[in-house]
């Protein structure tokens, strides 16, 4: 009778687990991971409707490092094509670029109370904190710029 209970008692938690979608085995292992729902291609911003919740095996991750949870991928590039239903490793995304390749920007120089403000081609794309080479209109020369939060890059020291 004893063990009638226990089976009995180990199938309801089965069928509750089975219900909720998640696999015993994955709800062992502890790990809930965000997934693609369909194939992300590169360059694609990644949304929330892109994204699902799914319980995985610590096996069928690997040693592999993912992005562990969906704030982590909302508003994202995929830098590589994302398949449906495999974890997402954490190199595979990135910042989208603010300053997007050949965009004019505004080159800033600051030290003090002097301020150098002129136009500019990027020669890469970059995100907030990125340093990018771009080419002053004027002159022609080539320099290294930090790309800031408003779009602009600033050269010289930080």
């Amino acid at each position: 009778m004893f063990v009638f209970r226990v089976w009995a008692a180990l199938a309801a938690v089965l069928a509750a687990v089975m219900i909720s979608g998640f696999s015993a085995s994955a709800l062992a292992a502890g790990l809930i991971l965000p997934v693609p729902v369909m194939t992300i291609y590169p360059g694609e911003i990644i949304d929330s409707s892109m994204i699902e919740e799914r319980a995985l095996r610590a096996a069928g991750v690997g040693r592999h490092i993912v992005v562990q949870d969906r704030a982590g991928l909302i508003g994202k590039t995929a830098r590589r094509t994302l398949l449906p239903g495999q974890p997402v490793p954490a190199n595979a995304i990135e910042t989208p670029p603010l300053v997007a390749r050949g965009a004019s920007v505004a080159i800033v120089f600051q030290e003090g109370g002097l301020i150098i403000r002129a136009q500019a081609t990027s020669l890469e794309a970059g995100s907030p904190g990125d340093i990018i080479r771009v080419r002053n209109l004027d002159s022609g020369i080539m320099v290294n710029a930090t790309v800031q939060t408003d779009g602009s890059v600033r050269v010289g020291q930080l």
